[in-house]
């Protein structure tokens, strides 16, 4: 059956209806669509029969790939929604969760963080890869359908390309499970995930009334702002009540959001705090905010502290026992009426859907920014995940008007004791940057940003990078006063077989290190004689170690033993398959050595003014499937331990701040891309940006804006500085260079030095500078002169200054109306 359809366009998505007749729902197999094809954020929905119209099993079956530029490889790309409820992995019934790249990487079918399918950019007729079903996908959707009027959407997130669509062909809804399968879909799978929230993962997963939720999903920025200044206190209004069971109420306004809990140890039942009735402990009281309950294997002591911007809860866990003890844990928020939530967040992401069912081993965004933050009409909530354990291990769920936050890695050792900390944020003026403000505030995660950083290739041959085109030191020591960089990095190259510089990581031996650094010693020098200040830092990615010359894996677990991580396989991790490896610095390991002495070269011998670390959290691997950081592993849904793993972020922990620690003794400048995944980390004196590949919507982003420097370089494929510029400024960041510049008399030589105190939509506020692209009365709260300095586009240049014109509360202020192209500096008299 080939569709005919009727496509309607409602709030910039192309809706499509698809009806079936009865005859057709009686049938084998039946054709929903026999091709579509799908833009970025345009919607394919198809009609379903009723729920007695099909078998006891119900499968959905669909081919689909990218139609891109790109020949080989896949992407995340398409999200499968039934009945507004995102289709996941655990549904695929066809093929195993992966496939094998070129490289011999495995790739993953699904991301979690975005709740969407990974699909395959190979033509059709390529039936070479993933033994012929790459293509194919087969989805078990038995327990999202309702009686009657069920649908199934599926909506394009691939925006890497824009010309992109995506393809899909033969979607059909079967019967039965006698489809074509995998071969290797037969053998013995190996567990990458743990299971021991399989029971509340069920519930995320199948039908429930989070899909009734009506949720805004456009960017919040405006160009009118009213009056700003800055806010000196994040106490809100609100009630704290902990009942006879342990369940926490925190009331703001008319609303009030509950929280309760479950715990279990393996192969025990679910045990409750905050349910009617207390069951299943030994024992269980609540005094005030105290909490006390023990099992004969565990005891927990729990903290409910009220502090002026949040309620922060501390559980205490001990292990009773004299055997390593699985604690699985769960942390849910009742958010009330599902017809009031107005706006979801994950990990500051915007959601379509009350929807979540998160992986902590699928990548960083949890770890780097472990809130949810849910919205109504007339107040807000952010659930948040403190301290370093949870944030790693654990993962947000979503089922009828619950948030939860859920961790099945955590296991006790004999006689062991752990606080697990997360927090709940009560907001009385809902907006998520009220989140933001506040956990910036709560965590102190404030530092300055002394400059404008770029990247600079002294050793490139490559004449799309404007330094490279350029004659001569004193041109280049020109250019770097045009563009306003003020701290510059490049990577240790030497030149490999073609002759070509290829780029060293910092694993390397010393004397390579040494050897590939020159160029980038010889360019300061020279810059500098001619006038420049610049500091100057040297590129590391801890992480990684590149294998030089006829070096091979061999060499690199001789020289640095212990270091290299594999997979859950037992293949070690690659970045670049054959030549680049991921391995784990630790105090205690040869690799931490190594990038200490690597350290010292930098700083003592080569005179550098400090470092930029590359993915500073981890690399490719964030999870080591042969080391052990003595508190995570994967557990069967029984809750027992199948496997003990090393978490990337909480293995590397004491080395990151033993060695930033050195360089601060060193009075070192620190950038880093990336962020954290452990507070204790994110805390230290580093200065980080974003490196959003495409998109102004990366969780990226939603990171910076929660770390102590809310910045990003521009956009890689940028389509011109001054346009990211806006829009990164309109989500509440500043940006740095990628490999593009602005020139002149521009803004971003007056956005730095900056220390950042809040941020909005459209709006950056520093001790004695904002940034600003909407229109306002804006004021630093003291008498000091202020000027308005005005930049424009295409090149940011500046058009116009305005002085104070008026005053808030008594203090000096500018008036400004800005056009959607303009940006303004508002400095105090005196700022650098």
């Amino acid at each position: 059956m080939r569709c005919h359809v009727t496509v309607i366009v409602m709030a910039a998505v192309a809706v499509v209806l698809v009806a079936c007749s009865e005859a057709a729902a009686q049938q084998a197999a039946i054709e929903l669509c026999a091709e579509g094809e799908i833009a970025y954020q345009e919607t394919l929905t198809l009609q379903l029969p009723d729920r007695a119209d099909l078998g006891e099993q119900v499968f959905l079956s669909f081919r689909a790939r990218i139609q891109a530029r790109y020949q080989t490889g896949s992407a995340t790309a398409l999200q499968v929604a039934v009945n507004g409820l995102p289709t996941s992995l655990e549904r695929l019934r066809n093929k195993p969760d992966y496939y094998l790249f070129s490289s011999g990487r495995r790739i993953a079918w699904y991301s979690p963080g975005e709740a969407a399918w990974v699909l395959p950019y190979y033509a059709w007729e390529r039936t070479d890869v993933a033994e012929g079903f790459v293509h194919a996908f087969v989805l078990d959707i038995t327990d999202l359908l309702r009686p009657t009027g069920n649908t199934v959407g599926f909506q394009s997130v691939y925006h890497t390309d824009p010309e992109a669509t995506v393809q899909l062909r033969d979607v059909r809804l079967l019967h039965s499970d006698d489809f074509p399968k995998a071969p290797s879909l037969a053998d013995e799978p190996v567990l990458t995930e743990s299971r021991g929230l399989e029971e509340f993962r069920r519930r995320a997963l199948g039908y429930h009334r989070g899909a009734e939720a009506t949720l805004r999903t456009d960017t919040p920025w405006e160009p009118e702002v009213g009056v700003v200044a800055p806010r000196t206190d994040w106490a809100q209004e609100y009630e704290l009540a902990v009942s006879p069971t342990g369940r926490i109420a925190v009331t703001v306004g008319r609303d009030c959001y509950e929280a309760r809990s479950w715990l279990r140890t393996a192969g025990g039942p679910w045990l409750p705090i905050g349910e009617e009735p207390v069951q299943g402990w030994a024992s269980f009281a609540v005094e005030g905010g105290e909490i006390t309950c023990e099992t004969p294997e565990l005891s927990l002591r729990r903290s409910v502290l009220r502090h002026g911007s949040n309620v922060e809860v501390r559980d205490e866990l001990t292990n009773r026992t004299d055997a390593d003890l699985p604690v699985m844990v769960v942390n849910a928020l009742d958010v009330g009426d599902i017809a009031g939530i107005r706006e979801f967040r994950i990990s500051g992401q915007l959601q379509m859907r009350f929807w979540a069912s998160t992986s902590p081993t699928e990548g960083r965004r949890t770890a780097a920014t472990p809130t949810a933050y849910v919205e109504r009409d007339a107040s807000a909530v952010g659930l948040v995940m403190e301290d370093d354990a949870l944030r790693n291990q654990g993962s947000f769920l979503v089922w009828d008007s619950m948030v939860a936050m859920g961790d099945d890695m955590l296991y006790l050792a004999p006689g062991a004791s752990r606080t697990l900390v997360w927090k709940i944020f009560p907001l009385t003026e809902p907006g998520y940057f009220g989140l933001v403000n506040a956990l910036r505030h709560d965590w102190e995660l404030f530092g300055e940003i002394p400059g404008l950083f770029g990247f600079v290739h002294p050793s490139s041959e490559e004449r799309m990078y404007e330094d490279v085109r350029l004659e001569g030191p004193e041109e280049i020591a020109q250019w770097l006063a045009d563009t306003g960089i003020d701290v510059a990095s490049t990577t240790a190259n030497i030149p490999f077989d073609d002759g070509r510089p290829g780029a060293l990581y910092g694993n390397e031996e010393l004397e390579l290190l040494r050897e590939g650094l020159q160029p980038f010693v010889a360019w300061r020098e020279q810059v500098r004689a001619d006038g420049a200040q610049v500091e100057c830092l040297p590129y590391m990615d801890i992480h990684l170690c590149r294998l030089v010359g006829d070096r091979t894996l061999e060499d690199l677990e001789a020289r640095l033993p212990g270091a290299l991580i594999r997979d859950a396989w037992g293949d070690p991790v690659a970045y670049r398959s054959g030549w680049l490896y991921n391995v784990l610095p630790t105090l205690d390991n040869a690799c931490g050595r190594h990038l200490m002495d690597a350290m010292r070269l930098y700083m003592d011998e080569l005179g550098f003014d400090g470092i930029y670390l590359d993915e500073w959290d981890h690399s490719r691997a964030r999870v080591s499937f042969n080391h052990q950081d003595g508190m995570s592993a994967l557990l069967d849904e029984d809750g027992r331990i199948v496997r003990k793993v090393g978490l990337v972020p909480l293995m590397a922990r004491d080395f990151q701040v033993a060695l930033i620690e050195e360089l601060v003794a060193r009075g070192a400048t620190i950038f880093a891309n990336q962020f954290d995944g452990t507070l204790t980390t994110a805390r230290l004196p580093i200065v980080h940006f974003a490196e959003p590949y495409g998109s102004y919507d990366s969780y990226l982003l939603a990171a910076a804006q929660c770390c102590r420097t809310p910045m990003s370089l521009n956009v890689k494929a940028t389509r011109g500085i001054w346009q990211d510029t806006r829009e990164f400024l309109r989500r509440g960041l500043l940006l740095c260079y990628y490999w593009k510049y602005l020139h002149g008399d521009h803004v971003l030589k007056r956005c730095f030095p900056i220390t950042v105190r809040e941020l909005y939509p459209g709006v950056v506020i520093g001790d004695d500078r904002i940034v600003t692209c909407a229109s306002g009365t804006f004021t630093l709260g003291r008498d000091r002169h202020l000027t308005a300095y005005i930049y424009a586009g295409p090149d940011g240049t500046l058009q116009r200054t305005v002085p104070a014109n008026t005053t808030v509360d008594g203090h000096t202020a500018v008036e400004l109306s800005l056009t959607d192209d303009e940006i303004a500096v508002v400095m105090a008299e005196g700022a650098r």
